[in-house]
């Protein structure tokens, strides 16, 4: 590992550095070089206006706030390093067709790519990675876990040893155009969202590619063979990588589950039946790529079952929150797009309140409004922008049903919470699954569930859900 560590320090040393954005990401990167160069120069340019007080005092690192990144001079730099949440469109063409400009994710798996294993997708991927995480650890392998579920890759490099495994998710935005590819790549699905970020859906699409674009023969890649849009970018790659599938529909897969019992054609393991807090048909697409990287890494199969068994799901994921009023409440504030919600729908079964809408960011809503017809569910709440879109859409296909149907359209969420109290029958699930970003009325995601939780606690006078 001493190794590595002298290369990441020449890497850096003697450059003149940018680091464009100060976020957590950033900060991380930061730290990175002072732990290897405390006397290096750093410039640091953010959109944001400067604090109030410096979150940090470095007399070496100077802090360029208000910034416009099309207006810096990047030629005079020899390293510049991009916070995933820039689009490459808010910056010079220059500097995006150059050799200096990196991401974190680059930069780690230039150094780490060998022992990590990287998990992208639209939906599914933190609770894919923590699951894999927590296969790994409770069968006594050295692991790690970071990237995009909240703790920077480069946090990790001082803890990793010879005998790691690092568990990364990664974002669109982590991944989008660099050059490199773990050892390991999992590609979840891929399904319409971002575009307000990215120009088209072909764009974001492929912004997911280097998990495997830069695989090697000595590489392996574990993909969903249901999606029709993942084979197809498959086919057309030229990778001579090995690749292994999962299924919760063909027996031609490496791997799948039929009524709860999981078999493979890898012979690994002989079929066995799975146990696990997970809700629904959609979580089985997160079990089966854990249980392809488990066999690859040769768990034993007591091992297996008893950490997806021990497995405690991640919150906002379809997460059962408990009782109230008789009423079964599930968070799932992480849908924001319409896929997750139907798949949501047809984990539970019996839902009688669906709670959708947020941020309008123009997805099509048409398949969504077909399958919430289809089903009938019996009372529904339209929130905000996208939800008045969703209900117009409701409206236009089937007018009459929508009139049967108890609704509510509101910008307040207080009234629409209270709604679902009113107006879910007892003993059926009251489903926050929005298909629509949170950005707007909320922080993010996590702060519209537990806001979702603290209301339904609050205007049913429970002081805590029962299970």
């Amino acid at each position: 590992m001493k190794a590595i560590k002298n290369q990441i320090a020449s890497f850096f040393a003697g450059k003149r550095i940018a680091i464009l954005g100060f976020g957590k990401e950033s900060k991380s990167s930061l730290a990175l070089i002072r732990s290897f160069h405390p006397k290096l120069k750093v410039e640091v340019y953010d959109e944001k206006t400067a604090p109030e007080k410096k979150a940090i005092k470095d007399r070496y690192t100077t802090f360029v706030y208000s910034s416009k990144f099309k207006k810096v001079l990047f030629e005079e730099y020899d390293l510049v390093l991009k916070s995933p949440g820039i689009p490459f469109f808010k910056l010079p063409k220059s500097l995006v067709n150059s050799n200096v400009l990196f991401g974190q994710t680059e930069l780690f798996l230039k150094w780490y790519g060998y022992c990590t294993i990287g998990v992208t997708g639209t939906k599914g991927k933190s609770t894919t990675s923590s699951l894999i995480f927590h296969l790994l650890k409770q069968a006594k392998y050295k692991v790690l876990l970071g990237g995009n579920i909240g703790v920077p890759l480069f946090d990790l490099i001082p803890k990793i040893s010879a005998k790691h495994y690092v568990v990364a998710e990664m974002s669109c935005h982590q991944l989008n155009k660099i050059e490199q590819s773990p050892h390991i790549g999992v590609l979840l699905n891929l399904f319409e969202e971002h575009l307000d970020y990215y120009k088209t859906v072909d764009a974001y699409f492929e912004s997911k590619l280097p998990i495997f674009k830069n695989q090697t023969s000595q590489d392996y890649l574990i993909y969903n063979h249901d999606s029709a849009v993942l084979k197809r970018y498959l086919k057309e790659s030229k990778q001579d990588h090995a690749t292994i599938s999962y299924s919760t529909k063909s027996e031609k897969a490496g791997y799948w589950i039929k009524k709860d019992v999981l078999h493979s054609n890898q012979g690994r393991w002989s079929p066995f039946g799975v146990k696990t807090r997970l809700l629904g048909k959609v979580n089985q697409l997160n079990i089966l790529p854990a249980v392809a990287v488990a066999s690859l890494l040769k768990l034993k199969k007591q091992d297996l079952i008893d950490g997806l068994a021990s497995f405690q799901p991640l919150a906002h994921r379809l997460q059962y929150l408990g009782k109230a009023n008789n009423i079964h409440f599930v968070n799932d504030s992480i849908s924001t797009i319409p896929e997750a919600t139907i798949a949501a729908v047809k984990a539970l079964q019996n839902v009688g309140c669906l709670f959708l809408g947020g941020k309008d960011r123009g997805i099509d809503y048409n398949d969504l409004v077909e399958f919430v017809i289809k089903k009938k569910i019996k009372s529904i709440v339209f929130f905000d922008k996208a939800g008045t879109r969703m209900y117009k859409a409701f409206k236009k296909e089937n007018e009459k049903q929508l009139a049967k149907t108890k609704h509510i359209r509101t910008n307040d969420f207080e009234e629409a919470i209270q709604f679902c109290l009113d107006n879910t029958k007892a003993e059926s699930y009251c489903l926050l699954s929005p298909a629509a970003s949170s950005y707007g009325l909320f922080k993010n995601f996590e702060d519209r569930g537990q806001q979702f939780a603290q209301l339904v606690l609050s205007l049913s006078k429970h002081k805590r859900f029962s299970k």
